[in-house]
C-alpha cells in the first residue's frame, strides 16, 4: 500500500509527497486502517483533513475503522465528517483479450504490426494493457485499441493461429465483433469526461478545489443529456452513472460543504 500526502505549505504552495510504501498482509478494512494510522503516527500528523481511497468496497470498512481509531485525537478537523471523500462489460473484456494476446510475445506483436501496415493505419501509438481495477488505465487501453480496430479484424481473418486462439476462447470472452467495438466507443465517451476532469483535479502547481463544483455540474449535465435518445447502450450507462452520482451527490446533507465554500471564496 502506498500513502501519499497533499498539503499547502507556509507559502501557500501545494505540496505532494509519498509518506510510505509497504506490504499489507491482507486487504481487510481493519488492516488498511491500521496501516494508515501507523503512518500518521510515524509522521506525527495529528490533523488529517481528508483521506481519499478508491471505490473498492473494502475501503468503506477501512474508513470506519480509521475514524474509530483517530476520533479522539486532539485537533481532528470537523469530527472526521469529511474523512471519506467498475462495472463488468463483456465487450471490454473481449478488447482486453486481443490486446493481451498481441502484447504477450514479440512474435505476436510483430505479426500484429504487419497487419497494421496492411490496412494502412497511420498511427504510431502503442497498445497498452490495463489494470482491471483502475478505470483510468482501462480508458487508456480502450482509447489506444479502437485506433487499431481494422487491424484486429484483419488479423482475425488472415492469421490462423490468432483465429484458433480466440475460437478456443469462446465462453471466456472471445474476439470482439463490430457491436463490441461500437459499445467500447460509446463507453469511451463516458470515460473521457471523467478522465479530463481527473486531469484538472490532479494539478500540483495550482489550487483545484475552487473548480470542483463547476466540473461536478458539467458532469451531471453530460449524464442527463445522455439519458435520453435512441442508443440503448448510452442510456443504460447514463442511468447507471446517475445512480452512482445520486449516491454521492444527490443529498445535500451528505455533500462536503467545504467544496461549496471554496467556490464562494474563489476571488
Amino acid at each position: 500500500m502506498v500513502i501519499t500526502a497533499h498539503w499547502i505549505n507556509d507559502n501557500w504552495k501545494l505540496q505532494k509527497k509519498i509518506l510510505n510504501f509497504f506490504q499489507v498482509p491482507d486487504h481487510k478494512g481493519e488492516t488498511i486502517a491500521k496501516g494508515i494510522e501507523a503512518c500518521l503516527l510515524d509522521w506525527r500528523i495529528k490533523k488529517p483533513f481528508t483521506v481519499i481511497l478508491d471505490n473498492a468496497s473494502v475501503n468503506d470498512a477501512a474508513i470506519r475503522h480509521l475514524k474509530g481509531r483517530i476520533e479522539d485525537w486532539k485537533g481532528i478537523i470537523l469530527r472526521n465528517d469529511f474523512l471519506w471523500l467498475n462495472d463488468h462489460n463483456e465487450s471490454i473484456t473481449r478488447v482486453r483479450n486481443v490486446v493481451k494476446y498481441v502484447k504477450s510475445s514479440p512474435a505476436r506483436f510483430a505479426s500484429f504490426k504487419s497487419f497494421v501496415e496492411k490496412v494502412k493505419i497511420e498511427n504510431h501509438g502503442l497498445l497498452s494493457l490495463d489494470v482491471e481495477t483502475r478505470w483510468n488505465s482501462t480508458y487508456m487501453m480502450l482509447s489506444a485499441a479502437i485506433k487499431f480496430e481494422k487491424a484486429f479484424s484483419r488479423i482475425y481473418v488472415d492469421d490462423h493461429k490468432y483465429q484458433k486462439h480466440f475460437t478456443e476462447m469462446i465462453g471466456r470472452g472471445g474476439h470482439p465483433n463490430g457491436d463490441d467495438w461500437k459499445k467500447v466507443k460509446d463507453f469511451i465517451k463516458f470515460l473521457d469526461i471523467f478522465y479530463q476532469i481527473i486531469l484538472k483535479f490532479s494539478g500540483t502547481l495550482h489550487v483545484t478545489s475552487n473548480s470542483f463544483c463547476h466540473e461536478l455540474f458539467n458532469l451531471l449535465n453530460f449524464i442527463t443529456n445522455n439519458s435520453h435518445g435512441d442508443d440503448s447502450v448510452l442510456i443504460d450507462m447514463a442511468d447507471n452513472m446517475k445512480v452512482k452520482f445520486e449516491k454521492y451527490w444527490g443529498d445535500f446533507d451528505n455533500m462536503n460543504i467545504l467544496l461549496l465554500i471554496a467556490v464562494v471564496l474563489d476571488p
